[in-house]
């Protein structure tokens, strides 16, 4: 096969990595860990994934330059949660919560929506309000939205690309 050809890869839940085609993604996966963020976006990370785990794990612990890069989870807190519960030592894991771009597009964007509820603090009502709104609320075009808000009103960048795609879905 050539290596340019697309490669359709099953759903399964056994994808045993010392066989091709799935040791030319760990491999390319390895490669592609040289990174300084690395987002998950909407992966349950379960026992299934185990080997993903692994790997992250592993790359991260064991680079070269010895500086471990931040993973970003784009998910609903509650699954962050269970993630950290079921692997503690999963440290490099960032909740989407606690990235400053989301925070403030939520607090501006949503405060409504959230700040009725009496005696907590802001992160644990927009924890709440994330999972309660997790079958109504696609929360991955939420975080495109926050990267728009922070570029555009922090930062003061344009959001225009060459088709106008970006800016026509942030303005949407």
């Amino acid at each position: 096969m050539d290596e340019d050809q697309p490669l359709w890869v099953p759903p399964g839940v056994i994808k045993r990595n010392e066989l091709y085609p799935f040791n030319a993604i760990w491999a390319k996966a390895r490669w592609s860990l040289k990174c300084d963020i690395l987002r998950i976006i909407g992966c349950s990370l379960n026992k299934n994934d185990w080997s993903l785990i692994t790997l992250l794990h592993t790359t991260n612990r064991l680079r070269f330059d010895r500086r471990k890069y931040e993973i970003q989870y784009i998910d609903y807190p509650s699954s962050y949660d269970r993630i950290i519960r079921d692997f503690p030592y999963f440290d490099a894991l960032k909740p989407i919560t606690d990235l400053v771009e989301f925070r403030q597009y939520v607090e501006n964007e949503y405060k409504d929506e959230f700040m009725h509820a009496e005696g907590e603090d802001t992160s644990q009502k927009i924890n709440n309000w994330l999972d309660s709104s997790s079958g109504s609320f696609n929360i991955f075009p939420e975080w495109l939205k926050s990267k728009g808000y922070y570029m555009s009103l922090e930062r003061g960048s344009d959001l225009h690309t060459a088709l106008g795609l970006f800016k026509s879905f942030y303005l949407g």
